[in-house]
């Protein structure tokens, strides 16, 4: 904590200091933070995705939704698209390893939704291009898992790690939704019982208490404990009466958990392995980087959204952190069962998506910050308006 404290006063995200952190500890430098097959490893990162899940979906509102234009959604498909096809075709033609190109293809959909808002909010930026960036990065993260979960299911019925019995696509639509289901239902315990609740503090132990609870339902399923978490957290946002109030609270009660979380994946970072990818490292950030500037273009181009958006909206979607992170962490996990070969893959993978989460964490602010300075957004909302809000 002190460190991403320290890290922060210099202008680098926190993210950053732990992970750093993590590494320093770990068994590649000094060997106190050692790791292994620790069945608790695991446990920690199910119940950070959960939470991950459940902060996202609070940040879906049914108003905002309702206003969300064609070019919004035209934005996302192009960009998922776009960076999913450049990510592939570049890893691919340098490593001629189809496994390893269509996973790291899938783990680059994601964008950083705390770094992404936390830029415009430090700016107090609004406009369209705001607008549009925050309606996205919701959506963006969704689209994400859903991606990855349908990619590892067909890649691991491919590689012999897992046998899917039918088609993996009705696996794929079952599974997630067992993850829908339970979401729905515990989305709707929380609500029935939390409206008698009459202490906050009840409140914030029952909402903590049933994420936990989605997290290991969906686990004995085989689901997805960021979709159940997520829709639980869209069902506390949109229809309980307490959430404006609890939900800042949750955040801070359940941050020990995400500090854990990033200084558990620092440890697990190989800086010979990282030397060892550096090279693929780079393709990945560079194709990353180029996919979503492309696509987000071409869908912004396609439905005709305002010129401040055509412009800019390149610049705005590079950040990777937590869900990129998480989700490389569970597909190492996963293949970690399949022997030392698919170990091995799977930490390669690791290295490269947390070393690029790494530099995209400091790229992807500084051009976001580009972007809305030069759409003329930056410091639209004066402080005075803030306090007002407040």
């Amino acid at each position: 904590m002190v460190v991403g404290r320290l890290f922060d006063r210099i202008g680098i995200p926190e993210i950053i200091g732990m992970v750093l952190t993590g590494l320093i500890l770990g068994p590649n430098v000094m060997g106190i933070l050692v790791i292994n097959q620790n069945i608790l490893y695991k446990q920690v990162i199910d119940l950070v995705l959960a939470f991950f899940g459940f902060f996202i979906g609070s940040e879906l509102r049914i108003g905002e939704l309702k206003k969300l234009g064609k070019h919004i959604l035209s934005i996302l498909i192009f960009e998922v698209v776009v960076v999913f096809a450049v990510v592939f075709s570049g890893v691919f033609m340098f490593s001629g390893e189809w496994t390893l190109a269509i996973l790291l293809a899938a783990l680059s959909v994601s964008t950083a939704p705390a770094a992404t808002a936390d830029v415009i909010w430090e700016h107090r930026a609004e406009g369209p291009l705001s607008t549009t960036i925050l309606a996205l990065i919701g959506f963006d993260d969704i689209i994400a898992i859903l991606v990855y979960t349908l990619v590892t299911i067909y890649t691991f019925q491919a590689i012999g790690l897992r046998n899917i019995e039918g088609h993996p696509l009705s696996y794929f639509l079952s599974h997630v939704g067992y993850s829908v289901l339970v979401g729905l239902t515990l989305g709707g315990a929380l609500i029935f019982i939390g409206n008698m609740l009459k202490k906050r503090r009840d409140i914030i132990i029952l909402t903590i208490g049933l994420v936990i609870f989605s997290s290991g339902i969906v686990e004995i399923l085989d689901g997805s404990e960021i979709i159940a978490s997520l829709i639980i957290g869209f069902i506390y946002e949109n229809y309980f009466k307490e959430s404006p109030l609890s939900i800042d609270l949750l955040r801070e009660l359940t941050s020990p958990i995400f500090t854990l979380f990033f200084v558990i994946i620092g440890s697990q970072l190989s800086l010979f392995g990282m030397i060892e990818t550096g090279l693929l490292g780079v393709i990945y950030v560079a194709c990353s980087m180029l996919g979503k500037t492309v696509g987000s273009k071409i869908g912004a181009t396609v439905s005709n959204a305002e010129e401040s958006i055509r412009k800019y909206i390149g610049f705005t979607l590079y950040s990777q952190a937590g869900i990129a992170l998480g989700l490389a962490h569970t597909l190492y996990l996963d293949l970690m069962s399949g022997g030392s070969e698919l170990t091995q893959l799977g930490l390669t993978i690791t290295n490269i998506v947390t070393s690029g989460a790494l530099i995209l964490l400091i790229i992807g602010p500084l051009s976001l910050r580009y972007a809305l300075i030069k759409s003329g957004e930056a410091y639209k909302i004066t402080r005075e308006e803030l306090i007002l809000e407040d």
